[in-house]
């Protein structure tokens, strides 16, 4: 009885020491898009730091998706992150849109 009070005992302090909790949220990213550019902006409002990564997709009048991509961008308190994707003037943009998830620095 003793083994198996000490073997839970040790178990339930291995997953309290290996589990973190999980700090990642989703923002809003707002998205500004004319014919030849997509630009989606992050503020942070937060009074501290944040880690961001994310991507922005314009898709053109051909179909086509463009992509741009932002890993572990720092946005300190009352400043902001931006991802742009551009295109040419022959196959311009009809859509935008962005997917942006942060953690506190």
């Amino acid at each position: 009885m003793k083994n198996k009070l000490i073997s839970i005992v040790f178990a339930l302090g291995f997953l309290a020491a290996t589990i973190k909790p999980v700090k990642a949220f989703t923002v809003n990213a707002q998205v500004w898009w004319n014919q030849l550019q997509a630009i989606a902006t992050v503020h942070n409002v937060f009074p501290r730091a944040i880690i961001c990564s994310g991507q922005a997709q314009g898709t053109t009048a051909s179909g086509l998706p463009l992509f741009s991509y932002m890993n572990g961008h720092v946005i300190m308190p009352g400043q902001f992150g931006q991802i742009n994707v551009f295109t040419n003037v022959y196959d311009p943009f009809i859509s935008a849109m962005a997917f942006v998830n942060c953690n506190w620095l």
